[in-house]
C-alpha cells in the first residue's frame, strides 16, 4: 500500500498537515499567530552567491548588475540547490530571530539549540527569550511550490503570549492547591 501522507504538495500531505493542525489546537488551543513568509523570489544577489556565479559576488558590493529575471529562472532551474539552500537559511533566521525558536524540524533539516537538549526544563519550541509571538510553544508549516520557482509556506505559531504572568497564576494555583490539601489532612 502506498501513503501519500509524507510526500509533500500531495492531497494526502494536506491532509495529514490539517490533522496535525487540528491536534495543536486540541492541545495547546487558538494559534496566537498566522505567518506567510514571502521572500523575495528567486531574484536575488544571494542566489547568485549560493549558485556560485562568476565571478563571485562581493559582500557589500552596491549596484549589482544582476541578469534578468529568465535567465535566473533558467539558472535556478538548473540548480534547484541554490535555492532550496536559500529558502532554509531564510526560514532558519526568521523562526530563530522573529519567533525565538530553537527547535523545529523542516523536513530533514533541524533548527538546533545552542544549548545542549539536556538543559531544557519544558516543551517549549522558545529559546526562553520572548519573540514577536510571546514565548513559542508549538509551531506548524505547510509548504506550497509557487509558479515563480521559489517555496512558499503558511505556518500558525501557538505560544503563551504573556510567559511571566502565566507562571505566576500557575505558581498561585499550585500554591492554593497545597494549602487545600494540607487543610483537609488536619
Amino acid at each position: 500500500m502506498f501513503s501519500t501522507a509524507t510526500v509533500p504538495l500531495t492531497d494526502g500531505y494536506k491532509m495529514r498537515c490539517h490533522h496535525l493542525g487540528t491536534a495543536m489546537n486540541r492541545v495547546f488551543g487558538p494559534l496566537t499567530v498566522f505567518h506567510t513568509h514571502n521572500y523575495a523570489d528567486n531574484y536575488s544577489p544571494e542566489i547568485l552567491t549560493l549558485d556560485g556565479c562568476d565571478p563571485p559576488v562581493a559582500a557589500k558590493q552596491q549596484n549589482l548588475t544582476m541578469p534578468t529575471l529568465q535567465q535566473m529562472h533558467k539558472n535556478t532551474a538548473a540548480s534547484p540547490r541554490s535555492t532550496a539552500k536559500l529558502f532554509l537559511l531564510l526560514e532558519e533566521l526568521s523562526y530563530r530571530h522573529l519567533y525565538r525558536a530553537d527547535r523545529a524540524h523542516l523536513g530533514m533539516f533541524q533548527l538546533k539549540s545552542a544549548m545542549s537538549s539536556y538543559d531544557r526544563e519544558d516543551d517549549f519550541a522558545s529559546d526562553g527569550f520572548c519573540g514577536v509571538a510571546g514565548f513559542t510553544a508549538a509551531l506548524l508549516k505547510c509548504l506550497e511550490a509557487q509558479a515563480r520557482g521559489f517555496a512558499h509556506g503558511h505556518g500558525k505559531i501557538h505560544s503563551v503570549p504573556n510567559g511571566t504572568k502565566e507562571l505566576y497564576l500557575l505558581g498561585k494555583r499550585r500554591a492554593g492547591d497545597y494549602q487545600s490539601q494540607t487543610r483537609q489532612r488536619r
